[in-house]
Protein backbone atom coordinates (compact mmCIF):
# COMPACT_ATOMS: atom_id res chain seq x y z
CA UNK A 1 0.00 0.00 0.00
CA UNK A 2 2.83 2.21 0.90
CA UNK A 3 4.85 1.68 -2.55
CA UNK A 4 1.30 2.11 -4.38
CA UNK A 5 1.07 5.34 -2.69
CA UNK A 6 4.33 6.75 -3.73
CA UNK A 7 5.77 6.66 -0.22
CA UNK A 8 8.95 3.66 -0.58
CA UNK A 9 10.47 2.43 -3.25
CA UNK A 10 9.53 4.71 -5.74
CA UNK A 11 9.84 3.14 -8.80
CA UNK A 12 10.19 -0.04 -8.06
CA UNK A 13 8.03 -3.62 -9.24
CA UNK A 14 6.86 -6.44 -7.69
CA UNK A 15 5.97 -9.51 -9.60
CA UNK A 16 2.43 -10.51 -8.46
CA UNK A 17 -1.08 -9.17 -9.26
CA UNK A 18 -4.06 -8.89 -6.44
CA UNK A 19 -2.96 -7.97 -2.74
CA UNK A 20 -0.79 -11.04 -1.65
CA UNK A 21 2.13 -12.32 -3.18
CA UNK A 22 1.71 -15.92 -4.85
CA UNK A 23 3.44 -17.64 -2.05
CA UNK A 24 2.13 -18.46 1.92
CA UNK A 25 3.40 -16.00 4.19
CA UNK A 26 7.09 -16.53 4.67
CA UNK A 27 7.19 -14.95 8.57
CA UNK A 28 7.61 -16.66 11.59
CA UNK A 29 8.25 -19.77 12.15
CA UNK A 30 9.31 -21.81 14.46
CA UNK A 31 13.11 -22.31 13.79
CA UNK A 32 13.91 -25.80 11.61
CA UNK A 33 10.19 -26.38 11.30
CA UNK A 34 7.71 -25.76 8.83
CA UNK A 35 5.07 -24.39 11.62
CA UNK A 36 3.89 -21.19 12.00
CA UNK A 37 5.06 -19.45 15.58
CA UNK A 38 2.05 -20.31 17.91
CA UNK A 39 3.98 -21.52 20.74
CA UNK A 40 1.96 -19.77 23.65
CA UNK A 41 5.43 -18.76 25.90
CA UNK A 42 6.67 -17.42 23.22
CA UNK A 43 5.13 -13.47 21.08
CA UNK A 44 2.62 -13.76 19.43
CA UNK A 45 3.19 -12.94 15.75
CA UNK A 46 0.33 -12.91 12.65
CA UNK A 47 2.21 -14.54 9.70
CA UNK A 48 2.92 -12.59 7.05
CA UNK A 49 4.97 -11.57 3.26
CA UNK A 50 8.14 -9.98 5.15
CA UNK A 51 10.31 -11.69 2.60
CA UNK A 52 10.11 -9.57 -0.62
CA UNK A 53 11.79 -9.20 -4.00
CA UNK A 54 11.51 -5.82 -5.95
CA UNK A 55 13.48 -4.72 -9.18
CA UNK A 56 13.92 -1.50 -11.03
CA UNK A 57 14.92 -1.19 -14.73
CA UNK A 58 15.91 1.77 -16.76
CA UNK A 59 14.46 -0.50 -19.86
CA UNK A 60 11.56 -2.62 -18.45
CA UNK A 61 10.80 -3.89 -21.70
CA UNK A 62 14.23 -5.60 -21.38
CA UNK A 63 13.36 -7.66 -18.12
CA UNK A 64 10.48 -10.52 -18.08
CA UNK A 65 9.84 -12.08 -14.84
CA UNK A 66 9.86 -15.66 -14.83
CA UNK A 67 9.34 -16.87 -11.69
CA UNK A 68 8.06 -15.54 -8.14
CA UNK A 69 7.97 -18.20 -5.15
CA UNK A 70 8.69 -18.93 -1.57
CA UNK A 71 10.41 -22.24 -0.75
CA UNK A 72 8.63 -23.48 2.12
CA UNK A 73 10.69 -26.90 2.41
CA UNK A 74 13.86 -25.68 3.84
CA UNK A 75 13.48 -25.43 7.22
CA UNK A 76 17.23 -23.53 8.58
CA UNK A 77 15.90 -19.90 9.94
CA UNK A 78 12.48 -18.47 10.96
CA UNK A 79 12.12 -16.94 7.65
CA UNK A 80 11.22 -19.32 4.43
CA UNK A 81 13.64 -18.15 1.75
CA UNK A 82 12.01 -16.25 -1.50
CA UNK A 83 13.70 -16.81 -5.48
CA UNK A 84 12.62 -14.93 -8.79
CA UNK A 85 14.36 -15.74 -12.26
CA UNK A 86 14.20 -13.32 -14.87
CA UNK A 87 15.06 -12.82 -18.33
CA UNK A 88 17.04 -9.72 -18.62
CA UNK A 89 18.07 -8.17 -22.17
CA UNK A 90 21.77 -7.04 -21.75
CA UNK A 91 23.95 -5.61 -24.58
CA UNK A 92 26.78 -7.17 -23.41
CA UNK A 93 28.16 -9.54 -20.97
CA UNK A 94 31.02 -8.54 -19.19
CA UNK A 95 33.40 -12.38 -17.98
CA UNK A 96 35.00 -10.72 -15.20
CA UNK A 97 32.88 -9.06 -13.25
CA UNK A 98 29.89 -12.00 -13.94
CA UNK A 99 33.15 -14.31 -12.53
CA UNK A 100 33.47 -11.84 -9.68
CA UNK A 101 29.59 -11.81 -9.03
CA UNK A 102 29.36 -15.56 -8.83
CA UNK A 103 31.75 -15.53 -6.94
CA UNK A 104 30.71 -13.15 -4.12
CA UNK A 105 27.00 -14.92 -3.91
CA UNK A 106 28.89 -18.69 -3.34
CA UNK A 107 30.92 -16.81 -0.48
CA UNK A 108 27.52 -15.29 0.75
CA UNK A 109 26.04 -19.10 0.31
CA UNK A 110 28.98 -20.59 2.43
CA UNK A 111 28.70 -17.96 5.20
CA UNK A 112 25.10 -18.29 5.62
CA UNK A 113 25.53 -22.09 5.60
CA UNK A 114 27.71 -21.81 8.25
CA UNK A 115 25.80 -19.56 10.28
CA UNK A 116 22.58 -21.70 10.26
CA UNK A 117 24.65 -25.06 12.09
CA UNK A 118 24.32 -25.75 15.49
CA UNK A 119 27.16 -24.82 17.71
CA UNK A 120 27.34 -25.23 21.42
CA UNK A 121 30.13 -24.11 23.89
CA UNK A 122 30.29 -25.67 27.46
CA UNK A 123 31.06 -23.67 30.68
CA UNK A 124 33.73 -25.93 32.08
CA UNK A 125 36.12 -28.03 29.69
CA UNK A 126 37.74 -30.77 30.92
CA UNK A 127 35.65 -31.49 33.86
CA UNK A 128 37.22 -31.99 36.96
CA UNK A 129 35.55 -33.69 40.29
CA UNK A 130 38.58 -33.43 42.50
CA UNK A 131 39.49 -36.15 45.08
CA UNK A 132 36.36 -38.96 44.82
CA UNK A 133 36.18 -40.77 47.86
CA UNK A 134 34.47 -44.44 48.16
CA UNK A 135 30.66 -44.11 48.96
CA UNK A 136 30.49 -39.79 48.91
CA UNK A 137 28.89 -38.65 45.59
CA UNK A 138 31.27 -36.12 43.98
CA UNK A 139 29.14 -33.85 40.96
CA UNK A 140 30.16 -30.71 38.64
CA UNK A 141 27.87 -28.84 37.09
CA UNK A 142 28.80 -27.32 33.61
CA UNK A 143 26.44 -25.27 31.75
CA UNK A 144 26.07 -26.31 27.83
CA UNK A 145 25.30 -22.68 26.02
CA UNK A 146 23.90 -22.61 22.50
CA UNK A 147 25.68 -19.58 20.45
CA UNK A 148 24.33 -19.99 17.02
CA UNK A 149 21.30 -18.93 15.60
CA UNK A 150 20.07 -22.62 14.77
CA UNK A 151 18.15 -24.75 17.29
CA UNK A 152 20.71 -27.39 18.66
CA UNK A 153 19.59 -30.80 19.24
CA UNK A 154 22.85 -32.20 21.46
CA UNK A 155 23.12 -35.92 23.45
CA UNK A 156 25.67 -37.80 24.97
CA UNK A 157 26.42 -41.38 22.81
CA UNK A 158 28.57 -43.83 23.68
CA UNK A 159 31.99 -44.23 22.34
CA UNK A 160 32.62 -46.57 19.41
CA UNK A 161 32.36 -50.38 20.55
CA UNK A 162 30.73 -49.67 23.93
CA UNK A 163 27.15 -49.81 24.59
CA UNK A 164 26.96 -47.41 27.89
CA UNK A 165 27.73 -43.47 27.79
CA UNK A 166 29.98 -43.87 30.52
CA UNK A 167 31.17 -46.62 33.26
CA UNK A 168 28.67 -47.36 36.26
CA UNK A 169 30.57 -44.94 38.42
CA UNK A 170 29.86 -42.05 36.11
CA UNK A 171 26.79 -40.27 35.62
CA UNK A 172 25.76 -37.36 33.55
CA UNK A 173 22.39 -35.68 33.62
CA UNK A 174 20.24 -34.75 31.55
CA UNK A 175 21.84 -37.39 28.76
CA UNK A 176 20.21 -35.44 25.64
CA UNK A 177 18.31 -32.22 24.79
CA UNK A 178 17.67 -29.21 22.85
CA UNK A 179 18.51 -25.51 22.85
CA UNK A 180 17.34 -22.42 21.28
CA UNK A 181 19.59 -19.69 20.52
CA UNK A 182 21.19 -18.07 23.40
CA UNK A 183 19.59 -20.92 26.01
CA UNK A 184 21.65 -22.88 28.19
CA UNK A 185 21.29 -25.94 30.09
CA UNK A 186 23.08 -27.13 33.41
CA UNK A 187 24.83 -30.61 33.01
CA UNK A 188 25.56 -32.46 36.28
CA UNK A 189 28.08 -35.22 36.35
CA UNK A 190 28.16 -37.47 39.09
CA UNK A 191 30.94 -40.11 40.51
CA UNK A 192 29.90 -42.46 42.81
CA UNK A 193 32.30 -45.26 43.62
CA UNK A 194 30.45 -47.99 46.18
CA UNK A 195 29.24 -51.55 46.98
CA UNK A 196 27.13 -51.87 43.70
CA UNK A 197 29.61 -49.65 41.25
CA UNK A 198 33.31 -51.11 42.35
CA UNK A 199 34.73 -53.91 41.09
CA UNK A 200 35.88 -56.43 43.71
CA UNK A 201 38.90 -58.83 42.66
Amino acid sequence: MEREAGNVFVGFKEGFEGETPPFEPTYKFQPKTSLYERRPDKKFRAPAWCDRILWHARDWAGVKQRSYEATMTLEISDHKPVSSVFDVRVKAVEVGRKRDVYAGILRELDKYENDAKPQVELTQNPVSLGLVRYGVEARQSVFMINTSTALANWHFTPKHGEQAVSKRWLGVEPSTGILVPGQRAEIIVRALVDNTTAVVR
